[in-house]
């Protein structure tokens, strides 16, 4: 997304400020319940089963190594929120939803962790049965909260945006995300096809609650987004761990991507254009 330029007048900052967003998808649209059912419909055929097993070993085997431990941080929650700070200025509606959407999805998947108590694939399998890449995990297995937090951001994202061709590759993305989990050897199946669910419902309280919050597109809240997701991107370029350190590289490129895309508009917003 460009930036204004810098001759551009108050008034046309002021005017995109006030400017309404798009409506997002209808509750009645099929965009807006199919990767809910789908997640929910894989993950209680996968429960207790044995496919859930040989699905993992699959996945495992097929999907292990560096190019998969990349695709995995981007469900670390301090990478997808770098992900929103170019969206500030230009897609608040975007961002604010995703702030709503995040703190049900951080409540719901550790709430549920706690009561499903399941143990990871590395904890019930033999050693030389399982590939692991990065951190050796054993508790809190169902749902994925990598997988969660790509679908939610995917959701918000396909959500407010009805007229988007390009939503069934975001989703191919997030669906890569999320059996990337698997392919670390960091979760069953079951637990991806619930973040699925999770995430997208996740996203579905988000937008259309963020609605009901006019507060949050205000000058003021674009501010504080951008302080927030913005220090999400200074972290990652400090060093933060994702715990997958071959995917280092690729961290420091999001952090400088998302910075330099929102280094124009960032103008805007510090410089006092428009009214907070």
């Amino acid at each position: 997304m460009q930036g204004l330029a810098p001759g551009a007048p108050k008034e046309s900052n002021q005017a995109m400020i006030e400017a309404p967003c798009p409506a997002p998808l209808s509750l009645r649209h099929p965009w807006s319940w199919s990767v809910v059912v789908a997640g929910l419909v894989a993950a209680a055929a996968l429960w207790g089963s044995e496919a859930n097993l040989a699905l993992f070993l699959t996945i495992n085997h097929a999907f292990s190594g560096t190019f998969w431990a990349g695709l995995t941080i981007f469900g670390d929650t301090v990478v997808a929120l770098a992900l929103l700070l170019p969206l500030c200025w230009r897609r608040p509606d975007i961002v604010r939803a995703m702030v709503i959407s995040a703190i049900f999805a951080a409540l719901l998947t550790h709430g549920i962790k706690v009561l499903a108590a399941m143990p990871r694939p590395a904890a019930v399998l033999e050693a030389e049965l399982i590939r692991i890449t990065g951190p050796l995990l054993t508790r809190s297995s169902f749902p994925s909260g990598h997988t969660t937090t790509i679908f939610t951001l995917t959701g918000v994202i396909c959500l407010l945006n009805p007229a988007a061709r390009w939503r069934y590759g975001l989703l191919i993305f997030a669906t890569l995300v999320g059996l990337s989990r698997a392919g670390v050897g960091a979760h069953w199946p079951v637990d991806i096809a619930a973040g699925m669910a999770l995430g997208w419902l996740c996203a579905l309280l988000g937008v259309h609650l963020g609605r009901r919050w006019h507060g949050g597109l205000s000058l003021t809240a674009r501010r504080i987004y951008a302080l927030l997701f913005g220090g999400c991107a200074i972290a990652l370029l400090a060093g933060y761990n994702t715990h997958y350190g071959v995917a280092e590289p690729l961290q420091y490129l999001v952090a400088i991507a998302t910075l330099a895309l929102a280094a124009p508009d960032l103008k805007h917003l510090f410089r006092g254009d428009g009214s907070g």
